[in-house]
């Protein structure tokens, strides 16, 4: 999808959006226009086309025709590393969870994972990425999973040692096993999931690494 730069506050929106979702600003149809323009001419220059990829693609750029559409068709980058090796555009979603649904975990760990459920919020995004950074990025659930999974299996295990074993050193070392899998599947989210900039209940911004900031709105 096209984007649109505010001139008033450089946020990059999409160029369905009336005004910017930062400062409320109307988005004109011309400077998308001169920001799609630009970004395509900084791309040229980093990234020499095919001799008569380029020639066709020139004469069409300052030609009267020159339409989004055509500019879409450029070559994306992915969401994550700037890369433009097999990046296709790809769907997923991401959660906004209100601080004040942790509130529920002082009443014990049912409450509180029952309030997180009802008050989570789902983003559902699209967004072009890499082979190599999409491979990387499905497996997020999964270790997000195993480190809940450790987590609970270290704490109940813990207990469970304490009382047949009556050994506090076991029951430790169960607890630090379990704390150390949500850690680490904590880690591998945050080291290979886009860079969001803010999540909130009606937006998600992520800082792309080539167009620079990208608005998705409720």
């Amino acid at each position: 999808m096209a984007t649109i730069r505010c001139k008033s506050c450089n946020l990059v929106n999409f160029s369905t959006e009336p005004q910017c979702k930062r400062c409320k600003q109307p988005l004109s149809e011309y400077s998308n226009f001169v920001d799609q323009r630009q970004y395509q001419a900084n791309f040229e220059q980093q990234y020499q086309p095919q001799q008569n990829q380029s020639a066709n693609f020139q004469a069409d750029r300052f030609s009267s025709n020159f339409h989004e559409d055509q500019f879409q068709q450029a070559p994306m980058s992915c969401v994550k590393c700037g890369g433009r090796n097999r990046v296709t555009l790809q769907h997923f979603d991401t959660n906004y969870i209100p601080a004040i649904s942790y509130i529920g975990f002082f009443m014990g760990i049912l409450p509180g994972l029952i309030l997180v459920r009802l008050l989570k919020i789902k983003h559902y995004l699209s967004a072009p990425f890499c082979g190599e950074c999409w491979q990387n990025y499905s497996k997020i659930s999964s270790k997000e999973m195993r480190g809940v999974l450790g987590l609970f299996g270290g704490f109940f295990g813990g207990l469970f040692a304490l009382v047949l074993f009556e050994s506090i050193l076991l029951m430790l070392i169960l607890f630090v096993i379990g704390l150390g899998l949500l850690i680490s599947g904590q880690m591998y989210k945050s080291k290979h999931s886009p860079k969001y900039k803010k999540i909130s209940r009606k937006e998600v911004i992520i800082a792309d690494p080539v167009i620079g900031d990208v608005s998705y709105a409720k």
